[in-house]
């Protein structure tokens, strides 16, 4: 069985790692999208088959990364709280 002190690391090492994945993910999503935006324009190939639409691609990719990054901060924010309570209920039953 694990200890409480064990449980409250553990999750707030789950918080931090959520965080910096949301952070990293949301910052990646802006860079596809800024350069998605950038290379928008016609590029001559001359052949019949279609080409693949990368600015279609990136801008799903990038969006999947936001969502991905909201959810992550999201729930990183709830476990932050969660040890906020815990820590100030046991800091005021010390006093």
């Amino acid at each position: 069985m694990e200890s409480s002190t064990t449980r409250r690391s553990s999750l707030a090492r789950l918080g931090v790692v959520l965080g910096v994945f949301g952070v990293v993910a949301g910052v990646a999503s802006v860079l596809i999208q800024d350069m998605a935006f950038r290379s928008a324009g016609s590029t001559a190939v001359y052949t019949s088959e279609q080409p693949f639409d990368w600015f279609a691609f990136s801008l799903t990719v990038s969006a999947v990364l936001i969502l991905a990054a909201l959810v992550a901060v999201a729930v990183a924010a709830v476990i932050a709280s969660v040890l906020l309570v815990r820590w100030a209920r046991r800091s005021r039953e010390a006093a």
